[in-house]
């Protein structure tokens, strides 16, 4: 995101803290979804505006994205992936 210093990553968790970064025009790097989940409501309109807005939309494993919300609740910000759905 801008204005973060060389080396830390912010990761922004949720469905509707990712979608105001999205709405803010916030600089993002990937959102990340899990896998089988329907893009509906707020879900698929993540997706659209990723997309709009040229953000990779990944789609990983459920227990992947528990792992990086329980690091970041935790204080963890290395290398983990800027944003996630």
């Amino acid at each position: 995101m801008d204005g973060i210093a060389s080396g830390v990553t912010t990761i922004v968790y949720g469905r509707n803290p990712v979608l105001e970064a999205l709405r803010a025009g916030e600089a993002l790097d990937e959102v990340r979804v899990a896998r089988g989940a329907k893009l509906r409501g707020p879900l698929g309109e993540i997706a659209r505006m990723a997309r709009e807005a040229d953000v990779p939309v990944t789609f990983v494993p459920r227990s992947a994205l528990d792992r990086l919300a329980a690091r970041h609740v935790q204080g963890s910000k290395d290398g983990a992936p800027e944003a996630e759905g």
